[in-house]
């Protein structure tokens, strides 16, 4: 597995795989790394058809900040 980068014990890795998950409610937080926090997140499905391409990005869901 190719490690993009490491912080202490957790360790991100080069996007691959598309999952669904739900959530119960979403906060912006700055102090987590991607400046969103999901309360009670659960992965729902593993979309094996999808491409990483297809799936949204982060930036998708701050946009959702806004507006």
């Amino acid at each position: 597995m190719d490690f993009i980068e490491k912080f202490g014990h957790v360790r991100n890795i080069k996007p691959a795989l598309v999952f669904e998950i739900s959530f119960t409610s979403i906060f912006r937080n700055e102090r987590k790394k991607a400046g969103v926090e999901l309360i009670i997140a659960t992965v729902i499905n593993r979309h094996n058809h999808l491409y990483i391409d297809d799936a949204n990005q982060l930036k998708y869901i701050l946009n959702l900040f806004s507006s």
